[in-house]
């Protein structure tokens, strides 16, 4: 693909007046960028992120002069992975109905972007783990900078891909990738994942519009 956001992205930029304490929305001329604001989290998927995307997709896709959105993370990751002190709090008190809850809302946030009617793309300036790699992956095209990196590590935890890793990972690689990739929990640079068709297009890091 060629990297066409960044350039139709230069216009004035304005933020969204949702209340999202979380993600932040940014419009310039007809692309919305829509970046996870948990640097600190190296941001990590909670609950809160999930309803705060799901919201802020909403929005974007229901905005007549939005042609495209790009998906990012503040700060040097993508998305990290699940918030585990989420898992291990509610483990620990054995409410395993709220991570139920909480796997079904990271499906439904997936298959939204996966079946959203404009383009999207992933802007991913860092590492992306687990659901940093289901999130990429749901979208339409994968862009990321030689300072990224990419894993499914679930498996070195007991776990497995839970929002469509299983899935999505082997359609777009193989499945003899696929398996490799979660069964190994192997970390890819995005040199690698690009050779093996995980990601679409390598850019220099000052290139990404994140």
């Amino acid at each position: 693909i060629s990297w066409t956001i960044s350039s139709a992205t230069s216009g004035p930029t304005h933020v969204t007046r949702l209340s999202l304490s979380m993600v932040k929305i940014e419009r310039a001329e007809d692309v919305a960028t829509i970046s996870i604001q948990r640097p600190d989290e190296l941001n990590g998927v909670n609950p809160a992120v999930l309803h705060q995307m799901q919201r802020a997709l909403d929005d974007v896709v229901d905005d007549p002069s939005v042609r495209a959105v790009v998906i990012g993370g503040q700060g040097r990751a993508f998305v990290v992975g699940a918030d585990l002190g989420f898992f291990l709090r509610n483990i620990e008190s054995g409410d395993m109905k709220r991570i139920v809850q909480f796997t079904l809302a990271g499906h439904r946030l997936m298959n939204a972007i996966d079946e959203c009617p404009k383009r999207v793309v992933a802007c991913v300036g860092g590492v992306a783990l687990g659901a940093g790699v289901e999130l990429a992956l749901a979208c339409d095209f994968v862009v990321a900078s030689p300072r990224s990196s990419f894993g499914l590590p679930e498996t070195g935890l007991g776990i497995y891909p839970a929002f469509g890793g299983t899935q999505r990972t082997p359609r777009r690689i193989g499945v003899g990738l696929a398996k490799w990739l979660i069964f190994t929990g192997k970390t890819l640079s995005a040199s690698e994942a690009r050779k093996i068709g995980l990601i679409d297009q390598v850019v220099p890091h000052e290139q990404l519009d994140h």
